[in-house]
């Protein structure tokens, strides 16, 4: 996954990784409320631990792209 932010006609890369899900769970939520969904990726779902694990993106108010 590459995030882009493109400002004043130039694109950054905001953040590069790699998704692996082994429960195959991703999902798109505005979780900061400001109407751009954002990454959550359930990765493990384990009893021990009680619950998931989730790694999430919070994506930013500027103009964002994802390849």
């Amino acid at each position: 996954m590459i995030i882009n932010q493109k400002r004043k006609n130039k694109n950054s890369v905001l953040a590069k990784d790699c998704i692996f899900s082994s429960v195959q769970q991703i999902e798109f939520q505005d979780l900061n409320n400001h109407k751009i969904k954002d990454i959550l990726v359930q990765n493990i779902f384990d009893v021990r631990i009680i619950g998931r694990t989730i790694y999430i993106y919070t994506m930013p108010k500027k103009t964002v792209s994802m390849k």
